[in-house]
């Protein structure tokens, strides 16, 4: 992956009330919640266990008589019968990690219906998916009048109203399990096979359909997008959970360090390079910056040893592969600040505890006046990008006096921690580790440390591996943000992130706003580098000739020109166009910092994701307060919530909020500040 590019200079400061977001992401935030709880649910998990495995066993009572038909890939299907039963060792107890998979596939189902999927087929997570992903694709196809499907059922049905009458029809389809090409993990095909005719629908047409097992699906065999989407879905929830993770943190909080020595720890760097870099930056007076040249890589950034652009590295812990985005912390750079934000699922908000460093940059304002340390305006912005989880690294606790000090971490919590949840963040998405970045104390393993006795928390990797999977909109639209281009022999490469859909090679993609048709040529997907671990690593690996939502990769492009592809475009396709729009109403929360109000008519500057452009807000429509609404208010003060009318100068890829989070999302700044943060409600004619 090619470092991000083509930023200007911009700036940004603010905070905002949690209850405004919490209308927006709380429905997100549901199932990621329910997914988390299940880690704290280990005292009630036998009893859980008891009750499935009772239910299961009276349904599969029923289901020793049911028969199907075998079918012959040739030939078609034949008359052998095969009976459905329970695999052996039915009933061991499932894997709550696998009942987290199931449920973050934001399909509907429920965690019971997940965890008895499970235990039916005796805890294997690809045929507990194949069970449910069978059952919910038939369940559309009842819908639009193709198939019905027959068989036996589980207590938690889906429950559906069959629009028109059934026709009679035998058929089978062959799922594919994570890769391409109809193989499973273990290179064997799985057939869902069935031969029971089936009938038309009688009087009860409002009867529910039930969640059929593979073994008794009907699936057209010639429904292609049915069989891919199983496939693509599926191939996201066996791989590895893959996370965007941006650092943040004030200026010289350490956090470029930080990051070079967490990769150099997994086996990401090698010490020759590290040893490199270290004689060179002694030779310019910068000898303890050696670990953040990991990160920064311009030569402009090595000699001011101040982070300028959006690093972009990746890394592999136990549970998750991580790309790593270095964000810039000075005041002068919260644009680049902004777009690595905009593109995270989680944080690492990095703090320094040496003395005076903490204050300067969690400086708050003087009666609503001054300026905001860039500690508290990296919260407010992360968490108005959509970042739900974040990590608090409390670095260069070895020099504090003394060294290690309890009370000084503890203030820094104490301080820090009412703040964040505050703003929107939840109480068990945030956790506080005390590490040293440049001598590694606490980052990869612990180790005993000297004054560090009092803690008994996880190591840095350790506290990574605790965030849950992210939520992906996989069967949304593609939309894939730009973030680089660059040309390299006669193709175009396109670096950035899918925010929604899937993406394969040779498919045709429209470059929006400009509208030139372009060819997928290559996929090149971000890989870690290993140098000492016994194990390689690709978070695709097996499927490079496809992307889907959450993937941060290189695209090759054909077919168009280099100068046609700037940072900002979006690649979408033909029939699902994303919008193209100047203006539209969207509800802002103002930066408690404000010290000139804002009025109708204001000028200023909206950011999102990479793109920054001109924009007026032409109406001020409401106010929201806690116990009243103001309507056409005549200015927005500090902390206020509002609707307002926002008016671009240009045509912009937009979305609204509901449809797609990443491109719904906007800041705005005037003179070098950030004013406010909001997510677009509905667009204007």
């Amino acid at each position: 992956m090619s470092r991000h590019r083509n930023f200007r200079n911009r700036q940004y400061s603010y905070d905002y009330d949690d209850d405004y977001y919490d209308d927006y992401d709380d429905y997100y935030d549901d199932e990621e919640e329910e997914a988390a709880a299940l880690y704290e649910q280990n005292q009630r998990r036998e009893l859980q266990r008891k009750q499935d495995e009772e239910k299961v066993a009276k349904s599969f009572a029923t289901k020793n008589s049911v028969s199907t038909k075998n079918v012959n890939p040739k030939n078609g299907p034949s008359n052998v019968s095969k009976i459905a039963q329970a695999p052996p060792g039915f009933g061991k107890p499932v894997e709550d990690r696998d009942v987290v998979k199931l449920v973050n596939m934001g399909m509907g189902f429920s965690t019971a219906q997940c965890r008895e999927a499970l235990l039916m087929f005796d805890g294997s997570l690809e045929l507990a998916m194949d069970y449910l992903l069978t059952s919910l694709d038939n369940v559309a196809i009842n819908n639009s009048s193709k198939v019905i499907s027959t068989g036996s059922s589980i207590d938690d049905s889906v429950s559906v109203k069959q629009s028109k009458k059934a026709v009679k029809k035998e058929s089978h389809i062959t799922v594919s399990i994570g890769g391409g090409g109809g193989k499973t993990k273990n290179n064997k095909t799985k057939e869902i096979l069935s031969s029971t005719p089936i009938k038309e629908s009688s009087k009860s047409s409002s009867s529910s359909t039930k969640l059929t097992p593979p073994s008794a699906a009907v699936v057209r065999s010639d429904d292609k997008s049915s069989s891919t989407r199983l496939s693509q879905v599926a191939r996201v929830l066996t791989s590895r959970s893959r996370l965007s993770m941006v650092v943040l943190g004030h200026v010289d909080a350490g956090k470029s360090t930080l990051m070079g020595q967490l990769l150099l720890q997994l086996g990401h760097v090698d010490k020759r390079v590290i040893s490199k870099f270290q004689k060179k930056a002694t030779e310019i007076g910068k000898s303890s910056f050696a670990l953040a040249w990991v990160f920064d890589t311009d030569e402009s950034e090595r000699e001011r040893g101040v982070t300028m652009e959006v690093g972009t590295k990746f890394a592999k812990t136990k549970s998750h592969d991580i790309v790593i985005l270095d964000a810039p912390g000075h005041k002068d750079f919260i644009p680049a600040m902004i777009h690595g934000a905009a593109t995270a699922d989680v944080g690492l908000l990095v703090i320094s505890a040496a003395p005076g460093e903490f204050e300067a940059g969690f400086n708050a304002p003087t009666n609503g006046h001054g300026k905001v340390g860039q500690t508290r305006e990296h919260i407010v912005l992360a968490r108005g990008l959509g970042v739900s989880q974040m990590l608090v690294v409390v670095n260069k606790l070895d020099c504090t006096e003394p060294t290690w000090s309890q009370s000084r971490f503890q203030h820094i919590k104490n301080s820090v921690e009412p703040f964040i949840l505050r703003n929107g963040l939840k109480a068990n998405r945030v956790r506080f580790i005390p590490v040293s970045g440049l001598t590694g104390e606490n980052v990869n393993v612990r180790t005993p440390i000297k004054g560090l006795d009092w803690y008994n928390g996880p190591s840095l990797v350790d506290a990574i591996d605790t965030f849950s999977p992210a939520q992906r909109q996989v069967d949304g639209p593609l939309r894939f943000i730009v973030t680089d281009v660059f040309a390299e022999g006669r193709g175009v490469v396109v670096s950035g992130r899918v925010l929604t859909g899937r993406i394969s090679m040779g498919d045709k993609v429209r470059v929006c706003p400009i509208g030139d048709e372009a060819s997928i040529h290559k996929i090149e997907h971000g890989v870690a580098d290993f140098t000492s671990s016994p194990y390689s690593f690709n978070s695709n690996d097996g499927n490079k000739h496809e992307a889907v939502a959450g993937d941060n990769l290189d695209l090759v492009l054909s077919d168009i020109d280099v100068a046609r592809v700037h940072p900002g475009s979006v690649l979408c396709q033909e029939k699902h166009l994303v919008p193209l729009k100047k203006r539209f109403t969207a509800k802002i929360v103002v930066m408690e910092n404000l010290n000139v109000p804002i009025i109708k008519g204001a000028q200023v500057t909206l950011h999102m994701q990479c793109v920054d452009v001109p924009a007026v807000i032409s109406k001020l429509l409401s106010t929201v307060g806690a116990k009243d609404t103001t309507l056409r208010p005549r200015r927005l003060v500090a902390g206020s919530n509002a609707s307002v009318e926002i008016a671009l100068r240009e045509r912009l890829c937009l979305e609204k909020f509901s449809d797609c989070r990443g491109l719904g999302r906007f800041v705005l700044r005037r003179s070098g500040e950030t004013i406010a943060v909001g997510v677009i409600e509905e667009f204007i004619r």
